[in-house]
């Protein structure tokens, strides 16, 4: 089976060898990441998308030819052909199935689901043999810790994408409240490290709702101003009480950090080159400030997780909560985040994936 590098190297490879224009299909983050990697490849790509989202194409991409896929049996009516990349997920092939004599190649690699962090220059982080190699006393060490089989196996589906672009393992749609793992209570106090547009506090206050609970307290943390005032807004439409909107980036340590929103989406994350300053906390600073005991903590914060979890050693220490934290950003996180935990103490730990992509790859942390 090939790797994803080598399923990589032949698009390259194609694309400079045959003289037809490649394309990226897609407006958004993962098609503006696919462009840098080509573009670091020698090869200019222009961007095609439905026509209801040529515009938005436009804005993101000024130096790039932008085109609509409905727009193509006209601009090849002289025999010319294309390449089209894929630039996001979901891709379905009827949506370019009518439009195949225009096309040359379709180059349809989980370009998301196989990389882990890119870093804006156009380098993908992949998974390689050389990782699993260096790493293998590790990863054999985290599959005996697991506590079902259900998490060895999403492991093991994991890696298989990392490495090899291709998935093959059922999701649970109840990300980060898998109904089997967490049982909610009344008296909850929620801490939501990546808060982003109140997606997860929504949830959460719904699964109360279905257990017949009432939490205490939520505490939200979302350090970008265009999330913070969309989470403010579902808090207030949705009529939730109790909700302490905190706008710092959770971090090991008190101070500032820089901070990036990425083009084309409202992702957000800690990068030391980033374009703004934000406050920063730790989660022990909070708590002792707020004086709550908090009993759920969810981290999601594009690959901040182990400085915050080593934030909150003492709360950790002292609480004990349900943790539920992303694994997926680093290669590492796999490793060291569960090494950490452990570490403290008086958990036992599971793995459970909330995608059809190995892109949702949560621990669950769970006291014995």
């Amino acid at each position: 089976m090939r790797t994803f590098a080598e399923k990589l190297q032949e698009l390259v490879e194609y694309c400079r060898l045959y003289d037809q224009k490649t394309f990226v299909f897609g407006a958004r983050k993962t098609a503006m990441l696919t462009m840098r990697f080509l573009e670091k490849h020698g090869i200019v790509p222009g961007v095609v998308v439905n026509r209801a989202y040529l515009q938005e194409a436009k804005q993101n991409n000024p130096h790039h030819e932008c085109i609509a896929l409905e727009d193509l049996p006209q601009i090849c009516r002289g025999g010319e052909r294309i390449n089209i990349v894929i630039g996001f997920c979901g891709f379905r092939w009827e949506q370019i199935f009518p439009y195949r004599h225009c096309v040359a190649r379709v180059f349809a690699y989980d370009f998301l689901g196989a990389t882990c962090l890119w870093d804006g220059t156009g380098d993908l982080h992949l998974l390689t043999e050389d990782f699993l190699i260096a790493h293998g006393a590790e990863l054999d060490s985290l599959r005996t810790v697991l506590q079902d089989d259900l998490s060895r196996e999403a492991l093991d589906a994991y890696l298989m994408q990392r490495m090899y672009g291709h998935y093959a393992k059922p999701f649970d749609p109840d990300q980060y409240f898998d109904k089997a793992l967490i049982h909610l209570r009344d008296g909850e106090v929620f801490v939501d490290c990546g808060a982003f547009s109140g997606d997860t506090v929504e949830a959460f206050a719904h699964y109360m709702r279905e257990a017949f609970c009432s939490y205490d307290k939520i505490l939200a943390f979302e350090p970008a101003q265009e999330n913070r005032a969309a989470l403010v807004a579902r808090i207030q439409k949705e009529a939730l009480c109790d909700v302490e909107v905190i706008p710092k980036a959770v971090w090991s340590e008190c101070g500032e950090i820089r901070f990036e929103v990425d083009a084309g989406s409202t992702v957000g994350r800690i990068d030391t080159d980033g374009g703004t300053l934000v406050p920063a906390t730790t989660l022990d600073e909070e708590v002792f400030r707020l004086n709550v005991s908090p009993t759920f903590l969810k981290l999601d914060v594009e690959g901040a997780e182990l400085p915050i979890l080593q934030g909150a050693r003492h709360l950790i220490e002292t609480y004990h909560p349900r943790i539920v934290c992303a694994v997926y950003h680093h290669f590492t996180d796999l490793l060291t985040i569960p090494q950490y935990l452990q570490s403290l103490g008086g958990y036992e730990f599971y793995l459970r994936n909330h995608a059809e992509a190995a892109v949702e790859l949560d621990l669950y942390a769970i006291p014995r």
